[in-house]
């Protein structure tokens, strides 16, 4: 622990800054607590709308909680959502509809062909995370995948295609 102590952690504020600088979009994972959904998602939102206010480039913001994205809906309806979801359910699509999101964000492992261009089709975009492997990575880019999340950047790096 004494070594953590002596680390630079960064803050929302410093992150998105830097962001902004170097003209990188951001995916703005909301993860509250139980009990504090609405709280959290209100308090994310409205620091990411003053955080990012005026950028070319905004974020989108993302949680497998429903709750915490109409809060943030509610306190910006300016910036985009994404639903996070580990398996992409049967109602996909009215609940991508009901939140008013841009995108779907899903577990690659529990991701098919079929169903990742049914929600490109229906005009969604589609994140999926977390793929360390290229094979696998183009194989999703293949299917229309807009963006991958990864742990790996010195495999599938910014110029990865």
């Amino acid at each position: 622990y004494q070594e953590l102590e002596k680390l630079d952690i960064p803050r929302f504020q410093d992150a998105a800054r830097l962001c902004r600088e170097l003209g990188v979009w951001a995916n703005v994972e909301i993860k509250p607590a139980q009990a504090h959904q609405r709280a959290t998602g209100e308090a994310v939102a409205g620091m990411a709308s003053e955080l990012w206010r005026g950028a070319p480039l905004q974020p989108v913001l993302s949680s497998f909680s429903s709750v915490a994205l109409e809060a943030a809906r509610a306190a910006a309806p300016d910036l985009p959502r994404g639903l996070l979801v580990d398996e992409v359910p049967a109602d996909w699509l009215g609940r991508l509809r009901a939140l008013d999101c841009v995108a779907l964000h899903c577990n690659q492992q529990h991701l098919g062909e079929r169903g990742a261009r049914a929600i490109k089709e229906a005009g969604y975009g589609l994140l999926c995370w977390t793929v360390n492997d290229p094979v696998a990575a183009r194989r999703l880019l293949g299917w229309g995948v807009d963006c991958v999340v990864t742990d790996a950047l010195g495999l599938i790096g910014p110029d990865f295609k």
